[in-house]
């Protein structure tokens, strides 16, 4: 039997069919020049950065808003339980410097639109690399990402920088306190922390999820079936779109969409 194409990621379709059959969906915002969040993940559209060109110069591009008013997704957030995770990308300036007042005006436009959205406050999971980001945005829960990267595809802009490789030997314990010290409601980080190298570094599995208390949420990444299954009593937000057998994490969340 043929394959069933994927749809377009970071799409309203992609992520309503994932919330069909996963416990949420993962999906990338930015903000445009005249403060319109939309659905992207690369930083640049066509050649030029998204927070570079007003919201009329994205045509095949859809808003968050379109996504939070879609009556599949209301369904799926409000009556189903699910739950949307959404990235909050932070690049502007060219990765040379924060820009405090980009980062504010982003977090305002996210969080007005999920208000005016009737959806759920407790099924939304704010996510970014950029904690100052997230501080912006009160009555969700929100979770920092480590370690820190710098958008997709944007030429020069180092997709990693000092601050990353410190944070790679920065055992999670310290992360999940700092996170928790700061008001966040849980933590994302990569499964590289728990592989390889830098795995020398950590504490165990079940020394990290001691460390989280009842509410806190611990979440990871997944490229397949076995990283799902490594993982599976963090949250793990995941690539693999093959079969799956047997008991897998108890929130599994799609990422960008079926």
């Amino acid at each position: 039997m043929k394959a069933k194409p994927r749809l377009k990621e970071n799409t309203v379709a992609a992520v309503a069919a994932a919330l069909k059959d996963y416990d949420g969906c993962e999906f990338d915002v930015r903000l445009t020049k005249d403060g319109v969040p939309v659905l992207h993940h690369n930083s640049e559209y066509k050649g030029r950065r998204i927070w570079e060109l007003d919201r009329k110069a994205l045509p095949a591009v859809e808003g968050l808003s379109d996504l939070l008013g879609d009556e599949r997704v209301k369904k799926a957030v409000n009556d189903d339980g699910k739950t949307l995770w959404i990235e909050v990308k932070e690049g502007s300036n060219k990765g040379l410097f924060r820009d405090d007042a980009y980062l504010q005006e982003t977090a305002e436009a996210v969080r007005t639109a999920l208000r005016e959205s009737g959806l759920e406050p407790n099924n939304i999971r704010l996510i970014s690399f950029q904690p100052r980001l997230l501080r912006c945005i009160k009555g969700f829960k929100r979770l920092p990402i480590v370690p820190f990267t710098y958008g997709a595809f944007d030429p020069g802009i180092l997709h990693r920088t000092p601050r990353t490789y410190v944070e790679m030997l920065t055992p999670i314990s310290v992360h999940i306190e700092n996170a928790k010290e700061r008001g966040f409601g849980g933590l994302l980080f990569s499964n590289r922390y728990l592989r390889g190298p830098f795995s020398a570094f950590q504490p165990k599995m079940e020394e990290i999820i001691a460390l989280a208390r009842k509410k806190f949420i611990l979440g990871t990444e997944a490229r397949t079936r076995e990283e799902e299954l490594a993982f599976r009593d963090l949250v793990v937000i995941t690539d693999h779109r093959g079969k799956r057998t047997g008991k897998g994490p108890k929130d599994l969340i799609c990422h960008r969409g079926l």
